[in-house]
């Protein structure tokens, strides 16, 4: 069985993902909300601790409290992402600059330095919103940016200060690689291709496409994104970062609660020249669960989801070849 723990903000993320691409799960996937506190009795199976991130201090403390009840219960079970030794994003982002593996800085509000080098940029630490604000110039403008955050309720203790790490490519794009794990597997997830620093997700050209399809054959920097997932103590989760002009990755964060699969808007954007690597993903989930599970459980991807995506990209045919294009 596999135990899932997730917020209940962050829960949409196996919604989408069992509902819509996974069929015969119901007697394996189990999801627990931890804002309910109703812990399940410990049992044979793997229980998933997602959302860490997201936990106030006192969710932490009690997420961290159950783990210890689990390994002390003496029941054959198996924990992923233990709480206690989780490196969050604050604590992820000092690592990484400490150990010189990124090239930039961030700092909680209240302990900024004098040295803090500009252009930086504001976020919260348990959102996955990206940046709250955008390019800071100076200190001046730090200030503003800060005042108008804290005046719409945003909690102070909650704030970053990240200091820009400049990685456009020499073709004038932004782009953002992504690994999922899964316990000891590392996944290629995709690459995100932008022209504004914050990169956003959209539909990938056909030369982007063939990028990605190699990102997925190849799997560079993988050995590398395994050692940052095993510094940060995740065993499930998803890596976002870039590289800079030289090859040197950096990292912009690990979230423990990732979006897997789903019709949802990014999905809505899907050219029919993306499909393939969705499927290939979707199966790779399934190969990575069935690690876990006993060997007569029948996960699959489901019929209603490939259905959905087949009507979906055959309008899309339709429409492209009447313009003469092949994506957006």
């Amino acid at each position: 069985m596999l135990h899932f723990f997730v917020t209940r903000r962050g829960a949409h993320t196996f919604d989408t993902y069992l509902n819509d691409w996974l069929a015969n799960w119901n007697d394996c996937f189990f999801i627990h909300i931890y804002e309910d506190y109703q812990w399940p009795v410990a049992s044979s199976g793997t229980f998933i601790f997602t959302d860490l991130e997201r936990l106030s201090p006192g969710q932490l403390e009690l997420a961290v409290e159950y783990a210890e009840r689990l390994k002390l219960s003496g029941v054959d079970l198996r924990i992923l992402n233990s709480p206690e030794k989780v490196l969050r994003r604050f604590e992820l982002l000092n690592e990484m600059s400490r150990s010189e593996s990124n090239r930039f800085r961030a700092f909680r509000l209240r302990e900024m330095p004098d040295d803090f080098r500009f252009p930086g940029f504001l976020r919260m630490e348990r959102d996955h919103n990206g940046a709250a604000t955008s390019l800071l110039e100076n200190r001046d403008q730090l200030n503003e940016a800060s005042k108008r955050l804290l005046d719409t309720g945003a909690d102070v203790d909650d704030v970053l200060a990240v200091e820009f790490c400049d990685t456009i490519s020499s073709d004038g794009f932004y782009r953002k690689y992504s690994f999922f794990i899964i316990a000891d597997s590392i996944i290629p997830a995709h690459i995100i291709f932008s022209r504004d620093w914050v990169a956003k997700d959209g539909a990938l050209n056909a030369e982007q496409v063939v990028e990605e399809d190699r990102f997925h054959a190849e799997r560079p920097y993988a050995s590398w994104a395994a050692e940052v997932f095993k510094a940060a103590g995740i065993d499930y989760g998803r890596i976002d970062f870039s590289l800079c002009r030289d090859g040197m990755p950096q990292v912009w964060e690990i979230n423990t609660n990732p979006m897997l699969l789903g019709m949802h808007s990014r999905y809505q954007k899907f050219t029919p020249l993306e499909l393939p690597r969705k499927e290939l993903l979707a199966a790779r989930f399934i190969e990575s669960w069935k690690r876990f599970l006993p060997a007569e459980t029948k996960l699959a991807v489901t019929g209603r989801s490939s259905r959905a995506l087949k009507t979906f990209f055959r309008r899309c045919r339709k429409r492209f070849s009447k313009r003469g294009k092949t994506s957006p």
